[in-house]
């Protein structure tokens, strides 16, 4: 596990330098100039000249990148140009509602996700499809779309939440929980249909292999229980090494090249 976070964090870094560095470039190629757009239009071109050296903006483009990394690797983010106001300020007042937002559609995704997967793989039958069509509609609704019905519903037909707006928890802690329960059970709902997915298909047995980032569930047995047996997990990088890898487990494979530049194979589930 260890291993797998220093991975992670390590490919990380150079993702973070390379965002910033494009977004830097983006934002030079926007047409404008930002000491005007701060002056306004009847500024002096001389007053345009001394808010561009005062902001740096007359500085060559790599010059400008490292400045602005150093400083935002030692916590100065700079000021923003609309308000003035140092952004690292402006990023902690908001950071009260993003955690919170987080932590209430994580929580909500576990429980839905794990309950709804759980359900459709221990009792199986109509109960089963029904939370399977459940799975279903939510990986397929846009978190937009389903937004706009529950305010329709909860917050216009129904008022028992405000539609919009935000109430600090200092203010009042009831109002500070309404105004969270639409947004946290929009992103929540639609996020617990990819954890429900997996815990269905893994009790219900089968094979289940990781192909690079992916994962691929072989041989759903609807009357399997996990206690009689244990199924391999493997780490292939193709299709060669999938089939390999089931060829050691035991598993028969028989390849089809019917059709050019499409080449399947079949298996079974030789465990069970």
């Amino acid at each position: 596990m260890l291993r797998l976070y220093t991975r992670w964090l390590t490919g990380a870094v150079p993702l973070v330098l390379g965002v910033s560095l494009i977004t830097f470039l983006l934002t030079s190629l926007v047409p404008g100039d930002a000491a005007r757009t701060i002056l306004g239009a009847n500024a002096s071109p001389a007053q345009v000249r001394a808010l561009d050296h005062a902001l740096g903006l007359d500085r060559p483009l790599p010059v400008r990148y490292w400045q602005w990394l150093t400083h935002a690797l030692h916590g100065d983010l700079g000021h923003s140009v609309t308000s003035g106001v140092p952004v690292s300020q402006e990023l902690t007042a908001r950071a009260g509602v993003t955690l919170a937002l987080i932590a209430g559609a994580v929580t909500v995704a576990a429980l839905t996700g794990v309950g709804l997967g759980t359900l459709s793989a221990l009792r199986g039958g109509r109960l089963g499809r029904a939370t399977d069509i459940l799975v279903m509609l939510g990986l397929a609704i846009p978190n937009f779309w389903f937004a706009l019905v529950l305010v329709t519903v909860f917050a216009v037909r129904i008022p028992l939440f405000p539609a919009t707006g935000y109430t600090p928890f200092a203010q009042s802690p009831a109002g500070w929980l309404a105004s969270l329960v639409l947004p946290v059970l929009t992103l929540g709902l639609t996020s617990a249909a990819p954890v429900a997915k997996p815990p269905a298909l893994q009790a219900r047995g089968g094979l289940w292999l990781e192909a690079g980032v992916g994962q691929l569930h072989l041989g759903v047995e609807v009357d399997f229980r996990p206690a009689r047996k244990a199924h391999p997990a493997f780490a292939v990088a193709d299709l060669e090494g999938l089939a390999h890898r089931l060829r050691l487990a035991g598993s028969p494979v028989c390849f089809e090249d019917a059709i050019p530049g499409l080449r399947r194979f079949y298996t079974e589930d030789a465990v069970g």
